[in-house]
């Protein structure tokens, strides 16, 4: 089973919904980098938050770790820009 996102919206009353999996992404995380099963919980809710984001705007996913995970965080490349621009 692939990765997805299932979006729906509707239309008078502004209800939007959002359905992420991201399993796939997290096991081949967790093979590669061998991080703790909380540090996986972490990295997951991030990257389910990205993915909803990523739908609007685009994003820049910073993970810095030395053998245990240090740092997650999501910057949306239209501040990225007016940072690089000031």
């Amino acid at each position: 089973m692939n990765d997805e996102i299932i979006k729906a919206l509707a239309f008078n009353k502004s209800v939007r919904i959002y359905a992420v999996s991201n399993t796939n992404t997290l096991n081949e995380i967790g093979k590669r980098l061998h991080y703790y099963p909380s540090a996986l919980d972490a990295m997951g809710r991030v990257l389910s938050m990205g993915a909803m984001m990523g739908q609007l705007v685009k994003l820049l996913l910073i993970v810095m770790h030395m053998g245990i995970l240090e740092v997650i965080v999501i910057i949306p490349i239209a501040i990225l820009n007016i940072m690089i621009l000031d």
